[in-house]
């Protein structure tokens, strides 16, 4: 049986396994956290590993995604590797700080930091998201009737192992076994993060009570491969869901084929009783979800008669809603995982060393990174700004061409001095993705909105809340018109759940106001499939193009 020596984030694991063994189900019982972006199918070329000896043979894939001087050196690629002989392997460091995801704080939802010693009733929120997975737990003190957040935690979402993008987990759980091993490492992650809400609710002064109940929100494809549903007709249309409505379970029906598993294992049986209630948001599509639904409930949106609205989620799905002040649509358009890093050569998450902020003066480059790291690669702030900064010094054009002398190579933000070293660069491929990315939030605007002009423009998550909106106007991403009206607000599923704990709590529980003002977004919205639009196809070229 060949032994495994494997060097990751500063541990040495030695593992002996049997011929045959995939590295990726290795690192996956290991809670090793990695990603392969095309969902281990060998065509992104971007989960690069190193062997310091045993290097299996290349084939034809991996050779025609690697360079000979990779192959020489030991390079490979994760996703292909199986093991077959006794062997060195050194996880990259771009792999290891993935578990300090930066994703969207909640601290800033309360004014201070609860004592958990003197909550007397404790609920959990959950933010499901195709990348990360964002917690909370929220308490009422004793003398209080306002409940806020105790402490908050976020995680991978390991299911990133099968593809960085919904389609690609679709395709993956209808192979043979994968839509079970996508559930469990869900409800793996959502376990583990429990237990260090719990650990920091400790820490903040004693947690001596259970869980009161959990509520949760994501994208359908996320709920639907947590309850285990079939997701095999949400590739592909008309794209049909199995469940759409509330779910209120418990957790002994969440986690019903994991034989009360991982509870004593996470050690939070104590805390989270097989009976605790866990109440699923409902969605509005097969790619509208839950999170959205979340999110206009926490603007409020509908409630604001007369006032005209835009509500983007900038994510792999391009989710966003207009209310004209009467009505509600909504809308879902294909932009990618751009924004969040995907499909990019250089890309990575939002991770300690990622490049977040890029300005281009001279031919010479200022970078940013995050937590002032050392750059390991480019996040999507980071892309963004750098394909802007590229078209406003010309080094692009309006076409998304770049310069003849960069055009084969790409253009270089970073390079480190060494043997080992690191480039991250703009290739012409990557800035195509941009202009497809940015072609389909444009064009999903315009039709949604009907080139209405909207009062306020909120953009949720990471990237509305970390981008420069000044800095990407040679994109185009925009309209002028939205340069005074934009709003950045951060995790709206999360802070949409607290909203809806707080809510229910000061009514009847499942029978209070909450549950049908969630129940008038759901039922009001009326979807516009972007696909069946006339002249979908000809705005969408018409948006490629960058300006100066």
């Amino acid at each position: 049986m060949p032994k495994v020596d494997l060097y990751y984030a500063g541990v040495h694991l030695r593992k002996t396994v049997n011929a045959g063994t995939k590295l990726s189900d290795i690192l996956s019982k290991e809670r090793m956290s990695v990603s392969m972006p095309c969902g281990g199918n060998g065509k992104c070329g971007k989960c690069v590993i190193t062997f310091k000896s045993g290097a299996p043979a290349t084939d034809i894939a991996t050779a025609s995604l690697l360079t000979g001087e990779q192959i020489l050196s030991g390079k490979r690629l994760l996703c292909k590797t199986v093991i077959n002989e006794d062997c060195e392997i050194i996880i990259d460091d771009k792999f290891s700080g993935e578990d300090k995801i930066a994703a969207e704080s909640v601290e800033a939802l309360s004014q201070k930091r609860l004592n958990a010693g003197d909550i007397e009733d404790f609920y959990i929120a959950i933010d499901l998201g195709t990348t990360t997975v964002a917690m909370a737990l929220v308490g009422k003190e004793k003398t209080k009737s306002k409940y806020e957040v105790i402490s908050a935690v976020s995680g991978n979402n390991h299911q990133r192992q099968y593809g960085a993008d919904v389609i690609s987990r679709i395709a993956a759980a209808g192979k043979d076994g994968n839509a079970a091993k996508l559930r469990k490492l869900i409800l793996d992650d959502i376990l583990y993060l429990i237990e260090k809400l719990i650990k920091d609710g400790l820490n903040a002064g004693g947690f001596k009570s259970s869980i009161s109940g959990i509520f949760i929100a994501g994208n359908t494809t996320m709920l639907h491969l947590l309850r285990g549903y079939d997701v095999s007709r949400l590739g592909s249309y008309p794209y049909k869901t199995q469940h759409l409505n509330f779910e209120i379970i418990t957790v002994k029906e969440l986690f019903k084929d994991e034989n009360s598993l991982s509870l004593r294992r996470a050690k939070i049986g104590k805390y989270l009783k097989p009976e605790t209630k866990v109440t699923l948001l409902p969605g509005i599509s097969a790619f509208v979800g839950a999170d959205i639904v979340s999110g206009i409930y926490y603007l409020d949106i509908i409630s604001k008669k007369g006032t005209k609205t835009l509500f983007l989620d900038l994510g792999t799905n391009g989710e966003m809603a207009y209310f004209d002040g009467k009505k509600l649509t909504v809308t879902s358009t294909a932009a990618g995982p751009v924004f969040e890093g995907g499909g990019i050569s250089c890309g990575t998450a939002s991770i300690p060393g990622a490049i977040s902020h890029v300005k281009i003066l001279n031919y010479k480059v200022e970078i940013i990174t995050i937590d002032d790291e050392k750059p390991i690669g480019i996040c999507g702030t980071g892309v963004m700004e750098a394909v802007a900064e590229l078209v406003r010094t010309k080094n692009v054009g309006t076409d998304g061409l770049l310069k003849e002398e960069f055009f084969d190579e790409g253009f270089v933000l970073y390079e480190s001095p060494g043997i080992d070293k690191i480039i991250v660069r703009i290739t012409q491929q990557d800035i195509r993705n941009v202009q497809l990315a940015k072609a389909a939030i444009c064009t999903g605007i315009n039709k949604l909105t009907k080139e209405d002009i909207p009062d306020v423009v909120y953009v949720a998550g990471g990237f509305g809340t970390h981008i420069d909106i000044e800095s990407i106007k040679t994109l185009g991403l925009f309209p002028d018109v939205f340069d005074d009206k934009i709003e950045a607000v951060g995790n709206t599923s999360l802070k949409g759940l607290i909203k809806f704990i707080d809510d229910i709590k000061s009514t009847e529980y499942e029978n209070g106001d909450a549950y049908s003002k969630i129940a008038e977004i759901t039922d009001n919205a009326e979807e516009l499939v972007l696909a069946m639009e006339n002249d979908f196809g000809e705005q969408y070229i018409k948006s490629l193009d960058f300006r100066i």
